[in-house]
């Protein structure tokens, strides 16, 4: 793929892809705009498993098996504007797991196995307008978890099993 450097919208949807390569991905570095990794077998994303991307606005990473999203998993992606991790089985989202993705706009984490926000699991992305949190597990909103977001337009979190909200 290296020759391909013109590339601006990649579709790698619905095949068996397992681990994402960091070497593959620096061969885009520059001219991917728009990534979809939907329906794949991408259990485990890595600490910077997209920093080359510095480009890419749009993020589809929905119908996995993802379950962590690890610390500085999407840092370098310094123009995401919308993230896709819809349909995984995330159970925990990292402290700092979006440092660096400060225009991101819209965040998808419907359908997912999240029991609970984690302080500040969201506090470095300042431009969010949407959160779809809906369909998960959750059942305690921490005090601190939206802390930050004063840009939020629409948070989505119906049928979850909220039972405390924290003060």
């Amino acid at each position: 793929f290296k020759e391909l450097k013109s590339i601006k919208i990649l579709f790698l949807v619905s095949n068996l892809i397992e681990i994402i390569e960091e070497k593959f991905l620096n061969s885009f570095n520059l001219s991917l705009s728009e990534l979809s990794l939907n329906n794949n077998h991408i259990k485990v994303l890595k600490k910077y498993s997209f920093y080359e991307l510095k480009n890419l606005k749009t993020h589809k990473l929905g119908f996995n098996q993802i379950e962590i999203i690890q610390e500085s998993s999407f840092y370098g992606l310094d123009n995401l504007n919308k993230l896709d991790l819809l349909n995984n089985n995330i159970k925990l989202i990292k402290k700092n797991a979006f440092l660096g993705n400060i225009h991101l706009e819209r965040l998808n984490l419907a359908l997912n196995s999240i029991k609970e926000t984690i302080n500040q699991s969201f506090f470095y992305i300042i431009s969010l307008k949407e959160l779809e949190m809906s369909r998960n597990h959750i059942e305690i909103l921490r005090k601190r978890s939206f802390y930050r977001l004063k840009n939020l337009e629409k948070l989505q979190l119906d049928s979850n099993f909220i039972e405390t909200l924290e003060e």
